[in-house]
């Protein structure tokens, strides 16, 4: 679930370099430019913050189930708990990545102005009808978590390979076919939360703790928060940032 987050906020984190923000600040207005860039800031960290109670839920449930396993014991509470806790982050969640993505669609334009290519593969992700993150949305709404989809160094890959010009010509085609196939891959292993758990689903989120490494991702994501941070301290004063009372943004 976090690797779409994580290869989107890595195309921001190439607009923070002090060269790429004195290019945007020449070409733009400092208080737009500002407090869009504050606004992906707060949405990131609310990913993140989530993201880490996700992530914890899952860890302590397989360390408890694991232990009674071990002394042989069946406790019918820790499998209601488990799905209990997601069910209550899921949906904070599904609006995190939603603002995420409405900010970044906001702003992505920027991008041109600096890393013409950067911003067409943002524009391929972006773009379509039905997005790879529409996709991840529509599996979180029907009260489920994805233990599976592409992994960070695929979609890197894919993404270097990508036919520029045929993005140009029609980005949300190609788009379209990109987000259909990582639809697919995340439906492929899902977890409900409004469904019992059982030893099956333990072993299942045991695996995906293992092997993707969700807490890796989370902090590559407060890497990538931090610079922005950072960049918002150095460049910019509070007047650049701070947004109107009454703007829109903030709903």
């Amino acid at each position: 679930m976090l690797e779409l987050i994580k290869v989107l906020a890595d195309y921001l984190g190439k607009l923070l370099s002090p060269a790429e923000l004195l290019k945007l600040k020449k070409e733009r207005n400092l208080r737009e430019l500002g407090s869009q860039l504050f606004i992906l800031y707060v949405r990131l960290n609310e990913i993140i913050v989530t993201g880490e109670q996700i992530v914890e839920g899952l860890e302590f449930f397989v360390l408890r189930r694991e232990s009674e396993l071990a002394k042989g014991e069946d406790n019918s509470y820790t499998l209601a708990w488990g799905k209990r806790v997601m069910l209550s982050t899921i949906g904070k969640q599904m609006a995190n990545i939603d603002r995420f993505f409405q900010a970044l669609k906001d702003f992505h334009t920027q991008m041109a102005i600096v890393d013409a290519d950067a911003y067409w593969k943002l524009e391929y992700l972006l773009s379509a009808k039905k997005t790879a993150l529409d996709f991840l949305m529509e599996v979180m709404s029907d009260g489920k978590i994805t233990l599976s989809g592409p992994t960070e160094q695929e979609l890197k890959e894919h993404l270097e390979k990508l036919d520029l010009e045929r993005v140009k010509s029609a980005s949300w085609i190609a788009s379209l076919e990109f987000s259909q196939q990582v639809g697919r891959e995340l439906a492929k292993d899902v977890v409900s939360v409004s469904e019992t758990w059982d030893n099956d689903v333990y072993s299942r989120i045991k695996t995906y703790l293992k092997k993707r490494k969700p807490r890796d991702r989370l902090k590559s994501l407060y890497a990538v928060a931090t610079q922005l941070r950072e960049s918002l301290e150095k460049y910019f004063s509070v007047t650049d940032i701070l947004l109107e009372v009454g703007d829109k943004r903030f709903a």
